[in-house]
């Protein structure tokens, strides 16, 4: 199917596709934010999380990350309320993990790792696709100079 698509019809395919996402991200950025979420419910059966520290004095050891599948299942406390969880380093060495809220900016800070990670395995592919082209278009013209200096 793409050996049938012209250079500028590719360009023009991914400029359009490129565009729509600008588009698309422009448009969710200028969304309202202020809708109202529904209260969840959670298991009556959940463990409160009630670790602190004493002096009030705490540092994060890690950032706010995901729980994994096997903390959500063992109903972790402090995996139960948000799915993230961060390490905490008390002042007297205490440590233990709290509950946290993902933030926007880890969201946005994930986005573009996403973005990057796409346009990179673009790129790699891309250089490949045409160091085969070429090679291809290579061996065709060494059969067509064969064919022609053999007469036929």
């Amino acid at each position: 199917m793409l050996e049938y698509c012209t250079k500028k019809k590719m360009a023009f395919a991914i400029f359009l596709l490129f565009s729509i996402s600008v588009i698309i991200l422009v448009v969710e950025s200028a969304w309202p934010t202020q809708h109202k979420i529904k209260e969840v419910k959670f298991p009556s059966n959940l463990v409160k999380l009630n670790k602190s520290c004493p002096s009030k004095k705490a540092k994060a050891l890690t950032e706010c990350e995901r729980c994994s599948k096997d903390e959500l299942r063992k109903l972790q406390p402090e995996c139960q309320e948000t799915g993230f969880k961060q390490k905490i380093l008390c002042d007297n060495k205490d440590t233990f993990f709290q509950n946290c809220e993902i933030t926007p900016y880890m969201d946005e800070r994930n986005f573009w790792i996403f973005q990057a990670v796409s346009c990179t395995i673009f790129a790699v592919t891309y250089s490949l696709v045409r160091v085969r082209q070429k090679k291809l278009d290579g061996q065709l013209m060494d059969k067509i100079n064969r064919q022609i200096a053999s007469g036929i």
